[in-house]
């Protein structure tokens, strides 16, 4: 299992953890836990090396905390569907989330922006075997 506290920052972007989870062959559980303030899309050049084609052939169970459905965060999530050869259940909620607790901000942000939803649970549809649940 693995717990990635992540701080938010102006030039934040998650796909750059993706090394950290080819470290990580073994990885049955992960949980990452996003947090600040700063709500654009990250402000870096927006140059980057492609995603790893590391397969995760232990991986059944992701939960992203402080999920709001920006453009990185969406490809993180495709990354970790095409990679995670037994996957069964992906949890994206705009929450702070771990396997032990949730904490409710008290603001639903899907609530406004039900078409943003629906089409990022059009993209997350890389496997019908996963159960991928945005919150």
């Amino acid at each position: 299992m693995l717990t990635l506290l992540l701080q938010r920052t102006y030039d934040f972007d998650i796909v750059k953890v993706s090394p950290v989870l080819d470290a990580c062959p073994l990885l049955r559980y992960l949980d990452l836990v996003k947090r600040g303030t700063f709500s654009e899309e990250a402000r870096g050049s927006g140059i980057r090396s492609p995603l790893s084609p590391t397969y995760h052939t232990k991986l059944k169970e992701v939960r992203f905390g402080g999920f709001s459905g920006t453009r990185e965060e969406i490809e993180f999530a495709i990354y970790i569907l095409r990679s995670a050869m037994v996957l069964e259940l992906m949890i994206l909620s705009q929450y702070l989330i771990s396997p032990h607790h949730n904490v409710y901000s008290g603001y639903d942000i899907w609530k406004e922006r039900e078409r943003e939803r629906i089409s990022i649970e059009r993209q997350l549809h890389v496997s019908s075997n996963v159960e991928v649940m945005i919150e």
